[in-house]
């Protein structure tokens, strides 16, 4: 096994498992809170944020688009080292947005949110057109953390799965 698909595996173990419980239903059991939150709500907001950061990205919109990381925020992009703190993910979103004759488009297809309403993940579909003229399909997993009430990217995971003719 190489290197990266057990640093993959391991951070899947890490992250994503312990949403696993994720389920309709829950409510929030933050200490002192007796406010409950729909978790089909919470999913529907989480899906929201990402179809608005995919416009916001289009507009090149580097501003609203760090407002979604916490401090610690962590990108691990396609084939490239970790991306760490909030003046390296500006510094990677703003190449990204920049590099002339490419686009990037994701969609969410799914949200999940924690029983204890403070994790959540979403998954999707997305599609980039490289200035070489590829039409790539890729795919993308995010982790989020709710954070003074409000949802922010913990981890953000992106790939391609290959090209294809345009």
């Amino acid at each position: 096994m190489s290197i990266l698909f057990r640093k993959c595996v391991l951070l899947f173990a890490l992250l994503i498992l312990p949403l696993a419980g994720c389920q309709a239903g829950s409510q929030d059991r933050s200490a002192g809170s007796q406010a409950k939150l729909d978790p089909v709500q919470e999913a529907n907001e989480i899906m929201g944020l990402e179809r608005e950061w995919s416009r916001r990205f289009q507009a090149k919109d580097i501003d609203w688009i760090m407002t979604l990381f916490t401090d610690d925020t962590r990108q691990f992009p396609p084939g490239a080292e970790p991306v760490v703190g909030l003046k390296a993910l500006r510094e990677a979103w703003e190449a990204l947005a920049h590099t002339k004759g490419q686009q990037i488009i994701w969609e969410p297809t799914e949200a999940r949110v924690s029983a204890s309403n403070d994790l959540a993940y979403d998954f999707g579909t997305a599609v980039i057109f490289t200035p070489s003229g590829q039409r790539n399909s890729g795919k993308y997993l995010v982790v989020w953390t709710r954070q003074d009430g409000a949802w922010k990217v913990a981890v953000d995971m992106f790939s391609e799965n290959g090209s294809t003719a345009q």
